[in-house]
Parts: C-alpha cells; structure tokens; sequence
C-alpha cells in the first residue's frame, strides 16, 4: 500500500453518481472501554420540577444509577450493523439524504421497553438484543463520543485555538401527557438504560401548545438546525406519549482544510457540474474492496472522523461487507477531495420500519407503557449534516408518537334508547336469519 492514499471523491469522467455520496459518520468511532458490568439502578427520589416553556411543563427528577456502557467492539458492530438495515430499508437512497441510525435505535429503544409478547421480539430482532443490553449499547457510544470530544478539546487548548473547541449534545427524553397514568417501571428503564428525562405535558387539553414545545426543545437540543420536527398533524388530543432523541455535533478538521480555487468537476447522474470543494490531508485511515474505496480524516483530536466511501459504481448497495471494513480501516495518511455540501433527510418511518422487521410495530398494542395499552402513531427523523473547510456540523432528531385510538378499539358499550316506534328482528347469531320480524309503534297496545 502506498505510503499516502488519495480518494479524488468527485473527480471521475463517467457520469456516475448524482452527488457521489457522502457515507461518512457511519457510524461515529468507538474508542471508550468498559467492564461492561451492568448494575441494578435504585430510585431515591421521584418528584417534580417545573420549568418554563411554551406551554407548562413539567420535569420529573430521577435519582437512579445508570446501566454501565457495554463492550466497546459490540457496541459498535450494533450499531454498524442496524445502520446498513436502516439505510437499505429506505425506498429512495439513490439522492442527497442524510439520516441518523444512532437516534433511530435510541427511540426504538425507548419504543420496544413498551412492548412485550411477540412484538418485543421483533424489536429484539431488529436492535440486536434485549432493551437493557441495547441501551448499555447505545450508552457506551455515548461514552465513546464524550471522551472523543474531551480529547478534541485538550488538543484545542493545547493549540490555543479556542474557535476550535468540540460541541455535542445528546439528549433523550419522553414527553408524557400529564393525565396519564404511566407505569413506573417504564420510566425506571428507559431513565436506567438511555437517561430519558421524562416531561409532563398537557396533550389531552393543548396538543398545539405541546407541539410547539417539544419543537422549541428540539431546536433548543440541536443549535436550531431541526426546525418543526413535529407537523401540524402529528399531535393531537389523543397523543399521550413521544419518545425523542435528539443530537447535534460540530467539530473542526484536526488538520488546516484548503479551499480548491477551481473547485472540483462533480459527475452527477446525468452531468458533470463545477462545485466548490475542499482539500483534505491528514493521518487517517484507508480501505478498499470489491467496487469500492474508502478514508476517513479524523477531526480535532484524532478520535472522531469522517469517512468517506466511494464506489466505482451508482447506485450500489451499502451492506455491512462496505461499511465495517471502511469505518475500521488501518490507519494511513489520506488525502481527500471533496465538495463542500449541505444535505438533510425529511422523513416518516412508518413504511420503512417494518421493511426492517418491525411488522408489528404499528399493528399492536403496547401494554407496558401504561395502565391503558397505547399504540404507535408514526416515527418521525430530520437530519442535517453540512461540510465545508471548516470542518462539520450535523443534527438529528427522532419521534416516536404513542396514541391512543389509532387501531380498533376494544368494544364499548354503546346505548341505544327505545323512546319512538323502532323494528325489531329475532334471528339467530350464527346464519342471522330473520326468524321474527315486527315493529313496535305504541307499547301500551295489545295488538292481536
């Protein structure tokens, strides 16, 4: 292998790819340890804590120990591979999209510790294991993206260059409808496994209010880039929980990026189009296999990096055999040229979870939520991610909404009052061949 290896991301004659993709953060490097032993949490304290919002919210106050992260290299063969499931399970990946495996599985996560019976193995099925051991998971990728960035900001300061000091937040949350009654060991686990802080809300009586407040705490979460995460009509009156994720990372290049003055000749589907790009050179890392290469540049700190997969062919299918090798690759000096570009992805997942799996996912009722069964409404994703010479900014949040009265309900009892003339038919429940018909006009007449 030589001693530097170029990836040339745009710069190819044949009319191949409609923005040859960036496949970078997939998924984010793991690089924490653990003992991966998982204690039982303990509540000390369960009270409340309002807050100022939109609407009046409510915060519920934990005193519980966290799960402990997981093992490192299973964390992240999860996550790679829920990743590829996720990606292929998209009807449309042939276009500019970015979505975020990461906040799906936090979500579902959180979704599947309501489920139980057949519906929880499938949950099981698609996350890779058990709720708790997902959200040790899940965890220990959080754990790794936090010790990443305190490197990142070690080398900042030790370069004396503050403007390039790391940003991330990750937050889950449960927006519960305060006139619910939710099941304690719900809240235990999804606050236990993921530290979901749990807020009360007034679905019931201002499902507008709320909206507008769980889309401001978005916004809030992810420096403004995740605008109306929630529409008009994903809240309503019968709405009585949503699960939420959201996360935002910006991180400079942890080497200078160059503006290319002449930018790049970019080969889309049906052209080739002059667009401005960046150049890339730094130690990172580089792979390479059948119909495609890869190299990931590290940003600030050496801990966190981008990789970029190219394949000598649009479109291609993303599977495991692409992404394990590229995000794991030996380390090499790279150099890479790239466009600077701004990509998002809008969607309902409703048709694409089941395409991984989850068949059931808005077919049953789940029983452990709360005291009443309640049903999923939809999942919803925006993501962001933008790229220039000063390296990247991304966010993403998931939804998922939980609702009642989406799927048939149970039988009510519904009267039916005699106080004017009516019919009446004897029959029997089997064939429901009339065996008497009559009516009935005046009751006080014995008509013979």
């Amino acid at each position: 292998m030589p001693d530097v290896a170029t990836v040339d991301l745009p710069e190819r004659r044949k009319p191949l790819v409609k923005y040859r993709r960036f496949l970078g953060l997939l998924p984010l490097l793991l690089l924490a340890t653990s003992d991966g032993k998982q204690p039982h949490g303990s509540i000390s304290r369960l009270a409340v804590d309002s807050i100022p919002g939109t609407t009046e919210i409510t915060r519920l106050w934990y005193e519980i120990d966290r799960l402990r992260p997981a093992a490192v290299e299973a964390s992240g063969a999860a996550m790679r591979r829920f990743a590829v499931e996720f990606w292929n399970a998209l009807p449309d990946t042939d276009t500019n999209l970015s979505v975020s495996p990461y906040s799906l599985a936090a979500v579902l996560n959180t979704v599947g510790m309501g489920a139980d019976g057949g519906l929880l193995a499938q949950y099981e099925q698609v996350l890779g294991g058990d709720m708790d051991s997902v959200a040790t998971q899940l965890t220990t990728i959080e754990s790794a993206v936090e010790e990443a960035l305190a490197g990142g900001a070690e080398a900042a300061q030790h370069r004396g260059q503050q403007q390039l000091m790391p940003a991330w937040r990750a937050v889950n949350a449960l927006f519960l409808d305060r006139q619910s009654d939710f099941r304690e060991q719900f809240l235990r686990r999804a606050y236990e496994g993921l530290g979901a802080s749990g807020y009360q809300v007034d679905f019931m009586g201002d499902p507008a209010g709320a909206r507008t407040a769980i889309n401001a705490f978005v916004a809030e979460q992810t420096n403004d880039l995740i605008q109306d995460l929630l529409p008009d009509n994903a809240v309503s009156g019968d709405t009585r929980l949503i699960a939420l994720n959201t996360l935002w990372l910006k991180l400079a290049w942890d080497s200078e990026a160059y503006e290319m003055p002449d930018g790049l000749e970019f080969n889309t589907t049906h052209s080739t189009v002059a667009v401005p790009a960046i150049s890339l050179s730094d130690r990172g890392r580089y792979a390479e296999g059948a119909g495609w290469r890869s190299a990931t540049v590290p940003m600030i700190g050496g801990h966190i990096g981008v990789t970029f997969v190219l394949p000598d062919e649009w479109p291609q299918a993303l599977t495991a055999d692409i992404v394990s090798p590229a995000c794991r690759a030996p380390a090499t000096k790279v150099r890479v040229k790239t466009p600077k570009f701004k990509v998002s992805g809008s969607l309902s997942l409703k048709e694409d979870l089941p395409r991984m799996g989850l068949t059931n996912a808005f077919k049953v009722r789940y029983s452990k939520f709360a005291q009443r069964p309640l049903e999923l409404s939809d999942v919803i994703q925006k993501c962001v991610v933008s790229l220039d010479e000063t390296g990247i900014e991304a966010a993403a949040a998931t939804a998922a909404i939980v609702m009642v009265g989406q799927l048939p309900r149970p039988e009510r009892s519904q009267e039916l009052v005699l106080d004017r003339p009516f019919w009446f038919i004897v029959h029997d429940l089997k064939t429901n061949a009339p065996l008497f018909v009559g009516s009935v006009t005046d009751p006080r007449i014995a008509r013979r």
